[in-house]
């Protein structure tokens, strides 16, 4: 268990505890904080460029067909989906 401390207990305030380099250093190995920092350069990319950032599967596809993705990120509703078609 780690303690940690934010300005208030709503579920936004979570950005605001993982941002700690304390509370990062201790989860340094953790895929948490892989991820965490996978979707910081993501908003930061979308915030400075965005006409990088693509949403729908044929935009992703043809990004992909072209070797233009570094990172994919991808919803736990696609990913979880019952749909073999949709995962």
């Amino acid at each position: 268990f780690i303690l940690a401390h934010s300005s208030s207990g709503y579920k936004h305030d979570l950005d605001e505890v993982l941002k700690d380099p304390g509370i990062q250093s201790r989860l340094a190995d953790t895929s948490a904080l892989k991820e965490v920092n996978a979707l910081n350069k993501f908003l930061m990319m979308l915030n400075n460029n965005s006409e990088k950032a693509f949403y729908s599967y044929n935009h992703v596809k043809a990004a992909l067909d072209q070797g233009a993705i570094r990172t994919l990120l991808i919803t736990d509703s696609l990913f979880r989906s019952n749909n073999i078609q949709t995962r």
